[in-house]
């Protein structure tokens, strides 16, 4: 058997190597896998020079299988079958917090919480995300609640007096300096985020890693593993598809919330900002339906896929609805236009085409400013129209031509353009400027039944 599976491979031509081991072959094998299968293989058959070759000629697809039992046969007495089997099927890595990686070739080792939310009286600090790959550690941490009056200090406690010299990170219980590579600490209306990364050696299941947090008692605790792979996926978890864009919802519970991470399978160019949650609003629209309620996500502007929801532990079921996905586009566009010379008010007429509709100026004030006599102000009315039902534009960037500033917008509460104010010189009569971003809702509901925890 095996002198014919060698003679096989001794004879096949470059062509049908190529063919073979072509990007769109439909055997699940990774890419390193793959780019080694094909360096072997071209390393038998290649010659000098294009020659006609004897022997075995065999059709397309009893090539492909005669390859894949080789690779078996020759793998299987060092690494065994089991683990032969796993390289040739594996296609998919989840990494939590982070999304879906396919044809990945580095280990990457997420966390496994010990203590992963921790309470100082009415302040919680929570483990978001901690993975390692490539020689790199990084975590995010979230710190919110509410203030509370310290009797031994006597001063009020806030998330808000936290800094990065507040978090200190140990691991086996010494400690271990993150702010030489990278650390960021984020706030929003209702807590912050620290998100660091830093150059590690390579975890093993028993190292421990701890944050120590300024003000709380316990600290954050955890070790790490490495993340499974699948070779589906439906196996990673439940999804649904609108427009073309497939979101994937992998649950876990931290206390008594119930958190969502959601991964796209991104068919557009367009970047994807929230999850059924205007733009540059406050309140979601994103909620889970289970046997007794309707329960609203938790809005937070620091991590916009990370969706939260307050869930006692006895909820059975739970189906997450998400109404539209908040995207913007990258699009120039130029326009000018003609300023009334009077202080007045005049109907315009002027249309910005662009890829998901039109930008309208419908009409022009021009006034006095209040607070300097030698510059006007002008007010633009603008209407947004689109040309798909399947689209929502609500938003855009403009950058005006001779600001410092690089773009600038105007949004109403609800996240929808109403109007842009510009201040000029009394001697200037036309307004240019340029479009340099889009921003629309993508409508079509999310349906989909969560796996509880």
């Amino acid at each position: 058997m095996e002198e014919k599976i060698i003679k096989a491979l001794n004879n096949l031509s470059l062509k049908q190597t190529d063919e073979l081991l072509d990007e769109d072959l439909e055997m699940k094998i990774g890419y390193t896998d793959r780019r080694r299968i094909r360096k072997a293989v071209l390393g038998k058959i290649s010659v000098p020079k294009q020659r006609k070759t004897f022997g075995i000629h065999l059709p397309y697809k009893v090539v492909a299988y005669v390859v894949a039992i080789a690779i078996i046969i020759a793998s299987m007495p060092i690494i065994g079958f089991d683990r032969v089997y796993a390289a040739i099927s594996r296609m998919f890595t989840h990494v939590p917090g982070v999304g879906i990686i396919e044809d990945n070739d580095t280990i990457v080792y997420m966390m496994n919480p010990i203590a992963r939310k921790i309470h100082q009286n009415t302040l919680n600090a929570t483990i978001a995300n901690a993975l390692y790959v490539n020689d790199y550690f990084a975590m995010t941490i979230f710190v919110d609640g509410k203030p509370f009056y310290d009797v031994n200090t006597e001063k009020l406690v806030f998330y808000d007096d936290l800094t990065c010299d507040d978090f200190r990170l140990y691991v086996n219980d010494s400690p271990v300096n993150y702010q030489e590579e990278s650390a960021q600490l984020l706030r929003d209306y209702d807590g912050l985020m620290l998100s660091f990364s830093c150059i590690s050696t390579t975890p093993s299941t028993s190292d421990l890693y701890e944050i120590e947090i300024k003000g709380f008692a316990e600290r954050l605790s955890f070790t790490f593993t490495p993340c499974r792979d699948y070779t589906d996926i439906i196996d990673i978890g439940p999804s649904d598809t609108q427009n073309g864009i497939s979101i994937i919802a992998i649950t876990e519970k931290i206390g008594n919330q119930l958190v969502v991470w959601c991964y796209p399978l991104n068919t557009t160019q367009d970047t994807l900002m929230r999850y059924g949650c205007p733009q540059f609003g406050y309140y979601s629209n994103s909620y889970v339906a289970t046997e007794r309620n309707v329960i609203f996500a938790n809005e937070s502007w620091l991590m916009s896929n990370r969706l939260t929801f307050n869930m006692p532990e006895n909820y059975e079921t739970a189906t997450l609805h998400i109404p539209y996905l908040s995207m913007s586009r990258s699009e120039i566009r130029d326009a000018s236009i003609k300023l009334p010379q009077e202080y007045s008010t005049v109907e315009c007429d002027v249309s910005v085409m662009c890829s998901i509709g039109a930008i309208r100026v419908t009409e022009i004030t021009r006034m006095p400013d209040r607070n300097n006599a030698d510059i006007d102000r002008v007010d633009f009315k603008i209407e947004l129209v689109n040309n798909n039902n399947l689209i929502s534009l609500n938003a855009f960037d403009y950058h005006v031509i001779g600001w410092e500033l690089a773009n600038s917008m105007t949004l109403s509460a609800e996240g929808l353009t109403e109007g842009i104010s510009i201040w000029v010189r009394k001697d200037v009569n036309w307004f240019s400027f340029t479009i340099s971003a889009l921003y629309y809702q993508a409508l079509g509901e999310y349906v989909i039944s969560l796996q509880l925890p």
